[in-house]
């Protein structure tokens, strides 16, 4: 692997998802001979010089061999449990969360995500139409105590916590294409209809 390109950031998947509106579990679907794990454990290799951390429960049979994974911080809170997790963890000031279903993203994406200017930040999201995607994002490690306490106060929107946040909004270019997400068998057919 290549040297470490940005050392202040630790990057994490969140996988912990129940994959309800797929039908089954995501995280093994197969694309370009790799699941979606090990596509997107790929793509931040190539862009930052380091694997990612895997954060969920149930990990054991769909993260890749060798890697990293910590449990949600809590069950059962969606994004925001997996998020907490990851910062709490971060051992660096930056934490690049992405979500698993993200089969797009490029090292290009990754690369004009991780170089903005973060001094005096809390988040730097892609934005699409300027609506920050908390999945796809850079968070400060200091911001780990503010997202527990929404999480313990079951206030778990991460686009609601991003707003209280100073949050820099980053366009990604080619209407968002990178950010489409798997969420169904619609989704996932439509995707391997425009791989050929």
């Amino acid at each position: 692997m290549s040297s470490v390109r940005y050392p202040d950031v630790s990057a994490f998947v969140l996988a912990g998802g129940h994959s309800r509106r797929m039908g089954f579990d995501k995280r093994a679907i197969v694309l370009d001979g790799l699941t979606l794990l090990e596509l997107i454990g790929r793509r931040i290799a190539e862009a930052t010089g380091q694997s990612p951390w895997f954060v969920g429960d149930s990990l054991s049979d769909t993260a890749p061999a060798g890697s990293r994974t910590i449990g949600d911080a809590a069950p059962d809170c969606g994004p925001l449990g997996g998020l907490v997790a990851a910062l709490e963890a971060c051992p660096t000031s930056w934490a690049l969360i992405l979500a698993a279903d993200l089969p797009r993203i490029t090292e290009r994406e990754l690369r004009l995500l991780l170089d903005v200017p973060r001094e005096g930040l809390d988040v730097a999201a892609f934005a699409p139409s300027g609506v920050p995607e908390p999945l796809a994002a850079l968070y400060n490690r200091r911001t780990a105590p503010f997202w527990r306490h929404r999480l313990l106060e079951g206030k778990l929107s991460l686009r609601d916590g991003i707003t209280l946040l100073q949050c820099l909004p980053v366009d990604p270019g080619d209407a968002g294409r990178a950010l489409l997400n798997l969420n169904t068998p619609a989704d996932l057919d439509l995707l391997r209809r425009s791989n050929h």
